[in-house]
Order: C-alpha cells, then structure tokens, then sequence
C-alpha cells in the first residue's frame, strides 16, 4: 500500500469518525432530558412560529441548542403541520417526545364530571367554575340552554348523562353540554327499546322523570328496581307519589336546605303530596342503573319506604301499618321525634290507602 492510498483511507477513517461522533451527539440531543421541575405548560397558538417554543424551552427548560432542534422540527417536515392547542411537556421529556407531540395534536385533556344524581343548577355552577372551559352560557334560560341542545323539552334537566367528559382548552361550555345530551339521548333510546312490557309511560321522557326521581330517592342499585315498583304501583291506583325531593327541586334554585311543614303545601307542579301523576320534567340527572331501575322495575307488593338512618338503605312496608310502625323505629326513635329529612313520616301519616 503506498502513501497516497494510506492518506486516503486515513481520511476516510476520519470521515467515519466524524459522522459517528455526530450521530451519537444527535442521538444525545434527540433522547436526553430538556424538562425539569413541574413541567412546561405551552400553548401554540394556530400559525405562531417555533421560535417561540424554542425560547420558551430555553428559558423554562433546559434545550441549548437551538440549531439541532430546528433541525429535528425540518428532518420531521413538521415546520407547517404543528397543531395549535395547549400541551403539557412532563419532567423528562426529549426534544423528539416533544416535537412527536405537537405533530400528533397530544394537546391537554381537561376533564368535567356531572355527577349522579346532580339537577341542572348544579351542573351549570360546576361548568361556569371550570376555568378551562369557554363560558357562553350567561343569561339564558333553561328552555334556550334545552332548545340550543336540540331539544324540545322546556329544560334540560335529566337530560345529561352523568359521566366525565374530557375536552381540550376553550371549548364551550355548550358544547360540552351537547355531548353528554348526546350521550344520554343514544343511552336512554336503546334502553327503551329494551323495556319491559306493560309499563305505565307514554314516552321514553316519561321513564327519565321516573328514573331521576329514583335517583334522588337511592344510590344503592339494589335498591333502585324496588323504588320503581312503588312508584309505579302508586301512579296505577292514583295514589299521590308523595316524595320530598321532587318538592325540595320545585324549591330550587332558592331552596335553603330544610324542608318544612309548609313546603308540602306549597303550589307546585313538582309538590307530588297535592298533586297527582308525575312532575312535569326529570328532577335530576339520572344515571344508568336508575334508568335500568325505571325501565325494569321489580316485582313486589310494596307501596311505602323509608329510610333506616345511620343503618343506611331503606326498609320497604306493604301496608300503611308496617310502614308506621318502620317509621317508628328507624325515624321517630332514634331522633325523639325531630323532622326527618326524607318526608317519610309525613307520608305515613298522611297517606290513605
């Protein structure tokens, strides 16, 4: 081998060397760590240019070189696809995790819950307090909130799936309302197809006011086909429903969180003591084992309940003489007479059979 093809794999070698050492310094940069702390919290705006985020990672991370990160955004053609939206860049992430995330769209997910069992006025505080949500929603009544849902109902109460809906930053509260309509619109249509024969509604609407007032009454399932035998079993021989949480929502949004004597009196289209039949809307959000409850309610011969206090559930009579004497025992005994809560004991007086 002469000197002149020594020099030239020399130079060769040198080459080799060269572009080894600068794969794994760029191996280095794409893989190593530029987040610490808490994390970055970065929004892109739509058409706003990477130098913004290479300052923002300069200054709240760790990322010195800026030529190689500029680099990695053009090697992923990504200088044009960059999707807008809030992203969250945890402790330990790359500058390849992170230019991977803004070409996937992995923005922030927030999450709102309506819970089982909340009436519309509670969903409506809890969404106007979601600091992440766009908040359209100021001044319109129940029936424009029901109607811009699709609905022809005069509120939307019963109306949403109690569930947690995740949504990305902005998004309006309405529409975030639209999907768990939604959501409860497929739910309650298939369920209604599936019920059971001979049951009392007209309307599938009709099974939701049966379902919310289930609801209100337990959150123990079961519990819940019971409760929709009575309440079916006092619709059919007229009897008045005679439940105190449908009198408490008549009350809403102003009621004081006491019920009184004078409240089962009230004039009321939701007041079930004076009143016979169903209240004219849901009184709640219910959720799917009450739905099921309302739509398969049990078999049994009981017309009146109660609950058994800090026992928990309820204890369940067929006449008006058990249920008195359950009364007695589970609600006048243990607080020397004091008004219960749930209106049992002015059912039982009150009620005739």
């Amino acid at each position: 081998m002469n000197k002149r093809q020594t020099t030239f794999i020399s130079f060769l070698l040198l080459i080799v060397i060269f572009f080894e050492v600068l794969l794994i310094k760029w191996h280095q940069f794409e893989t190593t760590s530029i987040v610490s702390g808490k994390g970055i919290i970065y929004l892109l705006e739509p058409g706003e240019p990477i130098n913004n985020l290479i300052q923002i990672l300069k200054t709240k991370g760790s990322l010195k070189n800026e030529f190689y990160f500029k680099l990695l955004v053009k090697l992923h053609h990504a200088e044009h696809r960059l999707q807008a939206g809030e992203y969250f860049f945890p402790v330990g992430s790359t500058p390849l995790i992170i230019v991977t995330k803004l070409l996937r769209g992995e923005v922030v997910q927030h999450e709102f819950t309506i819970v089982n069992g909340w009436n519309i006025y509670q969903v409506l505080v809890a969404l106007a307090a979601n600091p992440y949500v766009k908040h359209t929603l100021t001044q319109e009544s129940l029936k424009q909130i029901a109607h811009a849902l699709g609905s022809t109902q005069s509120s939307p109460e019963g109306l949403l799936f109690p569930n947690t809906y995740f949504f990305t930053l902005n998004t309006p509260d309405v529409a975030i309302l639209q999907r768990a309509y939604n959501v409860m619109t497929i739910y309650l249509n298939q369920e209604w197809l599936k019920r059971d024969q001979n049951l009392p509604y007209k309307t599938s609407y009709q099974a939701l006011i049966v379902a919310s007032m289930i609801e209100k009454e337990t959150n123990i399932p079961t519990e819940m086909p019971i409760i929709a035998s009575i309440i079916i079993k006092r619709l059919a021989i007229w009897m008045p429903l005679q439940i105190d949480s449908t009198i408490i929502y008549g009350l809403l949004p102003n009621f004081k969180g006491k019920l009184t004597t004078n409240d089962l009196h009230i004039k009321s289209p939701y007041n079930t003591y004076v009143n016979y039949g169903l209240p004219p809307t849901p009184i709640a959000m219910p959720g799917g084992n009450a739905i099921f409850a309302a739509l398969h309610p049990a078999r049994t011969d009981y017309l009146y309940f109660v609950a058994r206090g800090e026992e928990g559930g309820h204890e369940f009579s067929k006449t008006l003489v058990e249920q008195n004497a359950a009364v007695q025992k589970y609600q006048i005994e243990p607080t020397q007479g004091a008004k219960q809560n749930n209106g049992s004991i002015n059912q039982a007086k009150q009620t005739k059979k």
